[in-house]
Order: C-alpha cells, then sequence, then structure tokens
C-alpha cells in the first residue's frame, strides 16, 4: 500500500493544485511523479487513481478494466472523459451506479459535469478543473479508505 509518507512525497512532487491541469489529458505528468506511482505498492483502484492523477491515463485505463465493482467504474469513467471519450464515460458513471464518492461533492452530478467537460473542450475553465481535482480527490479517498 502506498504509506502516508509516501504519499506526501509524490504530492511534493506533483501538488494537487498542479495536477490534472486540463480536462483532457493531452501529456503525461512529470517524470518523477510518474516513476513514484510506477514503484509505488498499492491496490488496483488506489494505484489506478494515482495513474489518473499524474496523467497517465493509458496505465489507469488498463488497471481499470479488470476492476468489476462501483469504484473500478467510477474510476473507469474518468478517464474516459479524460480521454474526451464522453458517450463510454456516461456508461461506466451508470455502471458504477450511486457511488458514494457522488453524495461527498455537493452539487456534484457526473452526466452533467461530462455535458461540462465536453462543451469547454480545451479551454479548461477553472472551475472545472477544480471540480476534477475535487472529484479526484474524493474517489482517491474513497479507495484508499476502502482498500480497494
Amino acid at each position: 500500500m502506498a504509506t502516508a509518507e509516501g504519499l506526501h512525497r509524490l504530492f511534493e512532487l506533483l501538488p494537487l493544485d498542479q495536477a490534472m491541469s486540463h480536462l483532457l489529458a493531452t501529456t503525461t505528468g512529470p517524470e518523477e511523479a510518474r516513476a513514484w506511482v510506477t514503484n509505488s505498492q498499492a491496490t488496483p483502484a488506489v494505484k489506478a487513481a494515482l495513474w489518473l492523477y499524474v496523467d497517465d491515463l493509458e496505465k489507469a485505463h488498463g488497471i481499470v478494466q479488470d476492476l468489476h465493482n462501483p469504484s473500478g467504474s467510477f474510476i473507469h469513467a474518468i478517464v474516459h472523459r479524460r480521454e474526451g471519450d464522453y458517450p463510454n464515460s456516461k456508461y461506466w458513471y451508470s455502471q458504477a451506479g450511486r457511488h458514494p464518492v457522488i453524495g461527498a461533492l455537493a452539487g456534484y452530478q457526473p452526466y452533467s459535469f461530462v455535458d461540462q467537460a465536453q462543451k469547454a473542450g480545451a479551454a479548461n475553465p477553472p472551475d472545472l478543473v477544480d471540480l476534477q481535482r475535487a472529484e479526484w480527490k474524493a474517489i482517491f479517498d474513497y479507495v484508499v479508505q476502502e482498500g480497494i
């Protein structure tokens, strides 16, 4: 498992307010942060969320394809949204069902977020980037807490 001390190092390398700065991930994050994720010992869902954090959608996708649970589906939905595959994102949100993360974020509606991200395209409005980070933190905290 990625330890709290280890996570602290990742968040030093790539602070949350700098991570996932684009709605569409077109490049991966800093090499040192990606190396940290590569070497981390984490459950599959945590590892997938960490790959999302460093914008490596291909590696996150490779993991979530084999996670047949609501959290895996939720992360899978985020991957597809950040790839620009909006219909598939909505499909995976539907597979996640009424995931506890949805209620943890005030006013958060996954399908609406997909629509807003699609409309924004490459514009990266700060409010949507902030929501993307909050969504990531909520699912990350959840899978860490649940040990998924």
